[in-house]
């Protein structure tokens, strides 16, 4: 099973989706759909930040801080996720896109934009903690995560079809005329050492 079919398969999870519901006090049907939307979307951004070597490199540092995250228990990992740590994240990586994003997530999702953002959060940890295993795991350099994250995002666009999950994530992740939002760069050079734990 590869990390994203983990992923969705822990989110999958009657219980999981219960307490993701609780906690934007939302159906679990929805937190369902946006969590699908939502982290396809965030594996994205990342590999397209990665595809710079300035870029691999500062997101190499941004796992070693996570990369002893125990992520074993998704269920239990999100019950006690640091929301502060996934804002800067999400800030850094997503930039200046970040409320666009949201928005275009929640219009998808039948969500509101602020519970698409509490959800984020705590779901950005999470992808950190699971990168940085795997990167501990194989002992990858810069290069090994950008091929990871280029291997994720070509799972995204396995579906076969016009409406495969790639294609999705890249449309929130566009602007309107369809061109790569310049906000994704904000991972860049200082990612490191934001995303380093108290």
């Amino acid at each position: 099973m590869n990390m994203m079919e983990l992923i969705m398969d822990q989110l999958s999870n009657k219980e999981t989706l219960q307490q993701l519901g609780q906690s934007v006090k939302t159906k679990p049907s929805k937190v369902k759909k946006a969590a699908t939307l939502g982290i396809s979307t965030l594996m994205e951004a990342l590999n397209r930040n990665s595809n710079t070597p300035e870029g691999a490199e500062a997101l190499t540092k941004a796992l070693e801080q996570h990369q002893d995250d125990d992520v074993s228990d998704i269920q239990g990992y999100l019950k006690r996720v640091d929301t502060e740590d996934g804002a800067k994240i999400i800030e850094h990586v997503l930039g200046s896109k970040s409320k666009t994003v949201q928005t275009k997530l929640a219009k998808k999702s039948g969500m509101s934009a602020d519970q698409i953002g509490k959800l984020l959060i705590q779901f950005a940890p999470l992808i950190l903690g699971l990168l940085g295993n795997k990167k501990k795991e194989d002992n990858l350099d810069a290069t090994g995560v950008s091929n990871l994250t280029s291997g994720l995002s070509s799972i995204l666009g396995g579906g076969g079809s016009g409406g495969s999950l790639l294609n999705l994530a890249s449309s929130f992740l566009d602007d309107s005329s369809g061109s790569s939002s310049s906000g994704l760069g904000g991972i860049l050079g200082s990612l490191g050492s934001l995303f380093k734990k108290k």
